[in-house]
């Protein structure tokens, strides 16, 4: 984590030479964002977008931290205005995806996976977002197959899932966590590794301890 603290030293240096430039406040927000400060990040996007109102890039990753927070519908608004600014995003899509699966809206979730799908074939997470809106919608084949292209496309992606619902849980963002670990164990039941999928049963036990 040091060097994106360092980043952020560097990015505080360049905003006081320059106030105006609208990449430099997206890349500290996103920096910030890695370490968790999501308030702070939300700022920083907030000035981009001030400074840049169209910056699509700007409103995805403010959706993406907005839904950490619980901030559903003021991410789908960010989704949305990212999606018109630039209608080929397919990361746009994907983050809108998810968002609605967590307001359980499932089958508007999986239609925006297929958009971002259609957009990139290699969107492991948009598989992955699918996956979990079809197993709400009771259609546990479909979602089985599309965890498993997920995982053919990021063989590591349960890892990499499963470190990012860690660093959650030490920032306190307990839901949010659980949306990583979830599916973080389904790929790791599919792929047959019980270490990982231990690990992450014990990991979910804690949070439903806390909880």
């Amino acid at each position: 984590m040091g060097q994106y603290e360092a980043a952020i030293a560097d990015y505080d240096e360049a905003i006081r030479l320059n106030p105006d430039y609208a990449t430099t406040y997206h890349n500290r927000g996103f920096a910030k964002d890695i370490l968790g400060q999501y308030e702070g990040a939300i700022d920083d996007y907030d000035e981009a977008i001030r400074l840049n109102p169209d910056y699509a890039t700007a409103y995805n990753n403010r959706a993406y931290t907005k839904d950490i927070l619980g901030q559903y519908e003021e991410a789908i608004a960010d989704c949305d205005e990212a999606i018109r600014l630039n209608p080929d995003n397919a990361t746009a899509y994907t983050n809108r995806g998810r968002v609605k699966h967590s307001l359980g809206q499932h089958e508007a979730a999986v239609a925006d996976c297929d958009e971002a799908i259609q957009l990139n074939p290699d969107n492991a997470i948009a598989y992955k977002n699918r996956a979990r809106a079809k197993h709400s919608l009771g259609q546990h084949n479909e979602a089985v197959i599309d965890y498993k292209e997920a995982s053919r496309i990021q063989p590591d992606l349960a890892e990499t899932l499963y470190s990012r619902g860690k660093d959650k849980v030490n920032f306190g963002h307990i839901q949010s966590a659980k949306l990583d670990f979830e599916p973080a164990l389904e790929l790791a039941e599919l792929a047959g590794n019980e270490s990982l999928k231990t690990e992450i049963e014990q990991a979910l036990q804690e949070l439903d301890k806390a909880s």
